[in-house]
């Protein structure tokens, strides 16, 4: 048997699909368990492979295409089947990750022997994906399944795994897709006690509902409308992204003077004069929210008027009387619409409103207040619930998801918008849908008019904290 110094395999992927490896002999007309060579099996996410390699289990129809092009080395294709990620439902491939992956050992491969795999992943779509590699040994029953990952649109990720030489083995990269990325990696937006997370649907109204629904609605010549406007855009960064501190922070009195992990190409959101940068670290489970961020010409450093950080698993306020990227002190973050939340069926949180103006007082859990001294006005951190008799079964299903939060879940007062229009709620881009409504008449005939006020006050436990009782 021929050895080598080194060995190392590149095979490269086309569309998210599987790979069939076996450890043979190095000499083509011997395969004998510990020797080293590969032979690679690939099928795109059909319904299976074909030429010398058996059929495949299950996949993902019609998300990759293409037959398995084998050696004559007996087994199986291995597909992205539903026994991969049950957790995320039945369809695992993704047209947008493409992948290869790369083997390496110093000496030839013994049986069992551990050797280092890597695979490069490339996020070739416009949309976050969640994905995990999964390692099998005969007959599909995956031995080793890598914690799950996030691949921002546009990125590339290397994954080293030391594992036993594969024998008869193989190795897919497998979408966790039809889910929320944040859950499938184990990443909860804050905890089901949370000011954030508590349902408001059972609470008392609040006293003044009427008023603070009747001055709200009056600032709107032909009564407010509801909007949910996209534009948001949401950057991920994890343990590989460079943290930086801010060359320069203006009001640096209500921000927080850390590094901040920027990712290359991170993306704002400009609406009118002011701009906000959002980025979630999956793997600290924490999120930074920047308000008016400016790139440096180099594009390597970044200032900002102001900047903050907050932790998923903390439930501590910001300090009283201190602002944040919305004039209520509180993050916005958890307040903003997604996707993938919208497209499986339910959304777990409150959501931020913001109205044409508010009182110059605040509530918890809001930080500071507005900026008119009726008290007829709401104040900031005011919490509103679209009321239960209204009747959401004329609308597409995607509004319903929406609406049916809007009940549970409620609208917390963030900000003003001075438009005599439209109550505005806000979602995170994404090219999957559009919720834009430039005409205010997206949730036609829903008004301001159907909400009511919220008394918060039985679930407060501290007024520096967002812990709440359970209603």
């Amino acid at each position: 048997m021929r050895r080598f110094a080194k060995w190392m395999w590149i095979l490269p992927a086309a569309l998210a699909g599987g790979f069939l490896y076996a450890c043979e002999a190095d000499d083509s007309d011997q395969r004998a368990a510990g020797s080293a060579s590969m032979d690679a099996s690939v099928d795109m996410g059909g319904q299976g492979g074909s030429n010398d390699s058996a059929a495949g289990t299950g996949g993902a129809p019609g998300t990759g295409g293409g037959a398995g092009r084998g050696g004559s080395e007996a087994g199986q294709d291995l597909l992205c089947t539903p026994d991969y990620g049950k957790a995320c439902g039945s369809q695992h491939c993704s047209a947008n990750l493409q992948y290869e992956i790369a083997f390496f050992s110093a000496t030839p491969i013994a049986a069992n022997e551990k050797v280092t795999y890597v695979v490069t992943v490339t996020n070739s779509g416009a949309t976050a994906e969640g994905f995990h590699i999964v390692f099998s040994q005969q007959g599909l029953t995956p031995f080793y399944t890598s914690p799950k990952q996030i691949i921002a649109p546009g990125v590339t990720k290397k994954i080293s795994t030391e594992v036993a030489c594969l024998q008869n083995g193989a190795i897919a990269v497998c979408a966790d897709l039809a889910c929320d990325p944040l859950l499938s990696i184990g990443v909860q937006q804050y905890p089901a006690d949370h000011y954030w997370s508590i349902p408001v649907d059972t609470l008392p109204l609040d006293p003044k509902s009427s008023t603070y629904i009747a001055k709200a609605d009056g600032d709107c010549p032909n009564g407010c409308n509801i909007a949910v406007n996209g534009g948001s855009k949401l950057n991920w960064a994890d343990s590989t992204t460079p943290k930086q501190r801010l060359t320069s922070i203006e009001a640096a009195w209500r921000s927080d003077d850390i590094p901040y992990p920027i990712p290359e190409n991170a993306q704002t959101h400009w609406s009118s004069n002011e701009a906000g940068l959002w980025i979630l670290n999956w793997e600290e489970g924490k999120f930074y929210e920047m308000y008016n961020p400016i790139p440096a010409p180099d594009g390597g450093t970044w200032s900002a008027d102001s900047a903050m950080a907050y932790d998923f698993s903390s439930y501590a306020l910001r300090p009283d009387n201190r602002t944040s990227i919305s004039a209520s002190g509180m993050p916005t973050f958890p307040g903003l619409i997604r996707y993938e939340e919208v497209e499986a069926g339910e959304i777990r949180h409150a959501m931020n409103v913001h109205m044409y103006t508010s009182q110059d007082t605040h509530i918890w859990a809001a930080r500071a207040g507005g900026v008119r001294s009726d008290p007829s006005y709401p104040p900031l951190g005011q919490r509103f619930r679209l009321r239960a008799s209204f009747d959401i079964s004329g609308f597409p299903q995607q509004e319903q998801v929406i609406l049916k939060a809007f009940k549970k879940y409620g609208i917390v007062l963030q900000d003003q918008n001075l438009n005599e229009d439209a109550w505005t709620v806000h979602s995170f881009d994404d090219p999957r849908w559009n919720l834009m409504s430039t005409n205010y008449h997206h949730f036609d005939p829903l008004k301001a008019t159907d909400f009511e006020a919220v008394d918060m006050s039985s679930v407060m436990i501290d007024i520096d904290s967002g812990q709440c009782r359970t209603p």
